[in-house]
């Protein structure tokens, strides 16, 4: 059998392929388990920050990926986003943050 990383696992709605997405998966598993399912993606919801709260709302345990061309990067967060008290302001809070 193959190890983990080597399994394929796609995540429907993704552009990653099935080898990235086992490769993301094994990477989260270490400290959660978890299954993976796309709550937003830009060029099908928009690309405005208000397109990814809608889109985001108040899930928890988020990871972001960006891809151009053959490069993958990323970060997951055990929280999720919480909002400044004015559209223009800033807010910050502890979370636990992996960068990959």
């Amino acid at each position: 059998s193959l190890p983990p990383l080597y399994r394929l696992q796609a995540i429907d709605g993704c552009s990653l392929s099935p080898f990235q997405c086992g490769a993301l998966h094994q990477f989260l598993r270490p400290a959660t388990e978890c299954s993976l399912s796309l709550v937003y993606r830009a060029t099908r919801d928009g690309c405005r920050y208000a397109d990814l709260l809608r889109c985001v709302d108040d899930a928890k345990g988020l990871v972001f990926v960006i891809r151009k061309d053959e490069y993958v990067f990323g970060a997951c967060m055990a929280d999720g986003i919480k909002l400044p008290e004015t559209p223009t302001g800033k807010k910050k809070y502890e979370t636990i943050v992996w960068h990959f």
